[in-house]
């Protein structure tokens, strides 16, 4: 009995250690932001929306994370928090809360002056050249903005991925990215990302071509 009571106290002890580990590095988990985490409920809100709602939950949660988006991880639809930049035993992870003013986002894809008015990929697509511009590997809309005047983002480097994935090595070919919802190429780069690289979710960041997408591929835990 007591031999029993030992093994589940050490069972208890490593789940206990790994949940610490993934709260005090890297990518944290969350947990969905608003409720059930299912992709129905994704689909009811509009991307900019999800990204914002996570985002303040990652800032508010701890000081050492710079903001976070909406994504999926552990099969789920989750709030992936995104810490400051640290040094790593894998690397340097870099990241950076910035804001971008009107005439950078002019300089993409034609710009835009609401996040609202704006549909996921185009807005991917300027977040990926905006993170670039400022040495980034990529990079995410908060969703918090001042309409005309500045608009938040998440760049992210270190052991961050932007990987050229093909139609056919996905598990689903997703079609014209400009036309299909937010979250169903969350579910997808997730899938993609998780099978290559043990610990790591993933978004596209809207550039594709007839054959193939980009994928931004990122830790969510050391």
């Amino acid at each position: 009995m007591k031999r029993a009571n030992m093994r589940l106290s050490v069972r208890i002890s490593a789940v206990a250690a790994v949940a610490w580990a993934m709260l005090t590095s890297g990518l944290l988990v969350e947990g969905t932001a608003h409720g059930a985490a299912t992709p129905a409920m994704m689909e009811l809100r509009p991307w900019w929306d999800a990204h914002r709602e996570a985002n303040n939950a990652c800032k508010a949660r701890r000081e050492r994370f710079v903001g976070g988006f909406y994504g999926y991880a552990f099969g789920q639809p989750q709030a992936i928090c995104i810490p400051k930049g640290e040094s790593t035993t894998g690397g340097e992870e870099l990241a950076l809360l910035y804001v971008a003013n009107q005439s950078e986002i002019d300089r993409h894809e034609g710009g835009f002056r609401d996040l609202t008015q704006v549909e996921w990929a185009r807005a991917a697509r300027i977040a990926q050249a905006v993170c670039s511009s400022v040495g980034h590997t990529a990079g995410l809309f908060t969703g918090e903005q001042e309409p005309g005047k500045s608009y938040s983002l998440v760049c992210k480097s270190g052991r961050t991925r932007r990987v050229t994935a093909r139609r056919s090595d996905l598990r689903q070919d997703l079609g014209d990215l400009n036309t299909v919802d937010w979250w169903k190429p969350m579910v997808v780069a997730a899938g993609y990302c998780g099978e290559r690289w043990i610990g790591f979710t993933g978004f596209f960041n809207g550039i594709q071509t007839q054959d193939s997408y980009e994928i931004i591929c990122v830790p969510y835990f050391k």
